[in-house]
């Protein structure tokens, strides 16, 4: 085998400069890349980010950052650096008070109930589901409409707006598309020759879809239920 010459093993340490700094490089606000998804990550397997990991480090996960460093008893200056991605990973990391119950989200501002549903099981709605499948929701404080399409399923529907119109209704509902708003709905849901009225809860997920929670419904993050659609989906039930 031949060895390595001296100018390949320069070449070498000339291209692993720059990967090395960058690995020492705090990781701060502004930056989009694979790492601050790491970060997420395992902020949000502490409890500390109680959103999907994106990559993009906003203000969102300089908070999740500073609430950590809290916790370690460190500098609060939202940036992972060097001293904070050690505790961060260590197996000793701290953890804050965690319910298996968290509230994911915020809850839009909301007047009075106009429409009730039924709190049928998640897992009976499923049942009547199938991608490409539109289903009708109405605002259970406003009486408006818009119609969805379901994309897939899991811990609850994911969907997306069937034209442009019901997009600017879903505007005006829950805002900017990485608003992280819910709100109180009752949607349509077709049994053979008839439908059921099913009280859920609607918001954004952050990637121009909507997730749409039934009664029994999980989260993405880790299959725990959210308390906020859990709230809201009692707020619109019948009694």
């Amino acid at each position: 085998m031949k060895r390595a010459t001296p100018i390949f093993i320069l070449i070498l340490l000339f291209c692993a400069l720059p990967l090395a700094r960058a690995a020492k490089s705090p990781v701060r606000n502004g930056e989009d890349s694979a790492r601050v998804a790491v970060v997420q990550a395992r902020l949000s397997a502490l409890g500390f980010f109680p959103y999907r990991p994106t990559g993009n480090f906003g203000t969102l996960t300089q908070n999740a950052v500073m609430g950590f460093q809290r916790a370690a008893g460190l500098w609060e200056d939202g940036e992972a650096g060097e001293e904070t991605l050690s505790a961060l990973f260590a197996a000793d990391a701290p953890a804050p008070p965690f319910a298996p119950r968290v509230a994911l989200t915020y809850s839009a501002p909301q007047g009075g109930v106009a429409v009730y549903g039924d709190a049928i099981p998640w897992a009976e709605v499923q049942k009547e589901l199938k991608p490409g499948m539109e289903i009708t929701v109405t605002h259970a404080h406003h009486g408006t409409s818009c119609t969805l399409v379901l994309i897939d399923m899991g811990g609850h529907a994911h969907l997306t707006p069937n034209t442009d119109a019901d997009a600017q209704t879903l505007n005006k509902w829950l805002g900017r598309t990485n608003s992280f708003y819910k709100c109180a709905v009752v949607a349509i849901i077709p049994r053979g020759q008839s439908s059921d009225r099913a009280a859920a809860a609607l918001l954004w997920n952050g990637e121009g879809r909507v997730c749409l929670y039934f009664f029994g419904s999980s989260s993405d993050i880790f299959g725990l239920p959210d308390a906020d659609a859990e709230q809201l989906i009692f707020s619109c039930t019948k009694r």
